[in-house]
């Protein structure tokens, strides 16, 4: 009887680790099929530039990744943000890369850049990566020296954002035994705990995320707190991971907002927190070389609790309301100072944009006069062009019915091109203003350089009409048109990047200048394209030139 019943409990048990075990696999299997790919394994070895969090999410899987380190060979020449270089380097490191590489990337850009630069700094250094002239501990003192007063992190300004918190947290938790780290940790917990809401999610930028949640999973799970379990962390009842589940797609995806539909990055950093909540105790960012069937036997009672508790949540629990916003590739990314570019990481493509000569604003120009002429200049060197086509057949006596038609066509086509497409002459698109057909709301920016180049205010805080799902960048872009204002960027869609405004370069004035912005008073946690317009949002721009936040230092009221 005693062998029956133990029988049937060890069958119980196998098949509660296994639907665990097919949740997980679900979501990574996901990843590859969205990619084409036939399962993990195929998709792990065509990860590439760009795929870092995929390769994190994947690192304790049974795969190996064959093309990263020939991909970031393939694009060296873009490893200019000291974060990208230290991502790319721990993603090195991870796929087994050459180690004077990973030195050769990551060399002098630790704490170079910000916070994002000192917590990937810390992670190199938990993973034997340590840069050289900068140790853990003056990282870490340096990471702590940055808490602010109500406990948290963020990227610039005096207050807190989750997911900066978080992964300072993730950090600090490789550096249990350095001093101060278990007051500081304790200091981040209360933050989060005080921030978290009644549905055990977290709301950043006025909408709740997926990523919020996964990143707070994966700092707690670090520490070696059950989330689960910890009251700290359960509000009206409900777990990080109940709020995790419903933001989860049937198809093992992941939203990240609700209603936002599948966002590949909240997918990926759903399957890390899984990833982190399966090794709890260990810090997630610590990739130590084992055997990933011994790992996965070791741990597989604890990735049934955590893929059973999300999808238990994704059917039991409603998704929250919220826009569908979308987030760039990472979770903390600022306006400009991009903490992570991942990229993502759909990394878009690095082809700068110069607003200055075409700037990406779908609306009609009132005064198309100097478009004209640029069409009737086009359209006369293209007439020239074939009039001279048709004397080198007469000279080379090859004017034949065929060959005449042929240049004919040719030209009537061109013609064609460019007489439907609207070309907007440089003085028709700067300086003019319209009104929005469909406006949403009124928000209002400035643009500050604070003596940079002998400027300071580029521009006053003015009012602008945005129409429905417009980001702070369409607004700069609209700022950019109507006050003629230079722009650069490179990037598309929800990962641009803006690289200089008046002319004002990033890095120009030292490796951490460049351009920041914040909404209302509070530093951005998602690019500019990103983050959508609400009605009365007050943005400002700002130069900086030491990864310090002055913005507020002017009157936004």
């Amino acid at each position: 009887m005693k062998r029956s019943l133990s029988f049937i409990l060890a069958c119980l048990l196998v098949f509660a680790l296994g639907c665990g075990v097919f949740a997980a696999d679900e979501t990574a299997d996901y990843l590859a099929r969205s990619s084409g790919k036939a399962d993990i394994k195929e998709y792990a070895a065509s990860l590439g530039y760009g795929d870092e969090w995929s390769i994190f999410a994947l690192a304790r899987f049974d795969v190996s990744f064959e093309s990263y380190e020939r991909s970031i060979d393939e694009n060296r020449e873009k490893l200019i943000s000291p974060v990208e270089r230290e991502r790319c380097a721990l993603a090195l490191a991870i796929c087994g890369g050459n180690a004077e590489k990973i030195t050769s990337i990551a060399e002098g850009a630790a704490g170079s850049q910000g916070i994002m630069s000192v917590i990937f700094g810390l992670h190199l250094c938990a993973n034997g990566a340590e840069s050289a002239g900068t140790g853990a501990e003056k990282l870490v003192n340096d990471l702590i020296s940055m808490q602010l007063s109500d406990g948290g992190f963020a990227l610039f300004g005096s207050v807190s954002d989750v997911d900066v918190s978080a992964m300072a947290l993730q950090a600090l938790a490789e550096f249990r035994s350095f001093d101060g780290v278990d007051r500081a940790a304790e200091k981040v917990m209360a933050f989060l705990s005080s921030a978290q809401k009644e549905n055990g999610g977290f709301i950043s930028f006025g909408n709740e995320s997926s990523e919020s949640i996964s990143q707070v999973i994966i700092a707690l799970s670090s520490l070696g707190i059950d989330c689960k379990a910890d009251e700290r962390f359960i509000k009206n009842g409900k777990t990080l991971f109940d709020a995790l589940g419903a933001f989860k797609l049937s198809d093992g995806s992941f939203e990240h907002v609700a209603g936002g539909g599948v966002n590949r990055i909240a997918t990926v950093q759903a399957l890390c927190a899984a990833e982190s909540y399966k090794i709890l105790g260990k810090p997630f960012w610590v990739f130590e070389k084992e055997d990933p069937a011994e790992e996965s036997s070791e741990s597989t009672e604890e990735e049934s609790d955590t893929e059973s508790s999300i999808e238990e949540a994704s059917e039991e629990t409603s998704a929250p309301e919220g826009s569908s916003e979308e987030t760039a590739e990472e979770s903390v990314v600022s306006g400009a100072v991009s903490g992570q570019s991942e990229s993502s990481k759909e990394e878009p493509s690095q082809e700068e944009i110069s607003a200055g000569e075409s700037a990406p604003d779908g609306s009609e120009p009132q005064n198309k006069n100097g478009g004209k002429k640029i069409k009737l200049i086009i359209l006369c060197a293209l007439a020239l062009l074939a009039l001279g086509a048709l004397c080198a057949l007469i000279i080379m006596h090859k004017a034949n019915v065929i060959n005449i038609c042929v240049i004919v066509c040719l030209f009537a086509l061109l013609a064609a091109v460019v007489l439907f497409v609207d070309i907007v002459s440089p003085i028709d698109y700067y300086g003019r203003t319209e009104s929005k057909a469909n406006a949403a709301g009124t928000a209002y920016m400035s643009i500050r350089a604070f003596g940079m180049e002998g400027k300071d205010i580029i521009l006053e805080k003015t009012a602008f009409e945005f129409e429905e799902n417009a980001t702070v960048y369409d607004m700069l872009v609209d700022a950019a048109r109507i006050y003629s204002i230079p722009l650069d960027v490179s990037g598309t869609g929800a990962f641009v990047y803006v690289r200089a405004i008046e002319r004002i370069y990033e890095r120009a004035h030292g490796d951490l200048s460049g351009w920041v912005y914040t909404v209302n008073g509070v530093s951005a946690n998602v690019g500019c394209g990103s983050y959508h317009l609400k009605d009365g949002d007050v943005v400002e721009w700002l130069y900086t030139t030491d990864g310090i936040d002055r913005t507020g230092t002017y009157e936004n009221s």
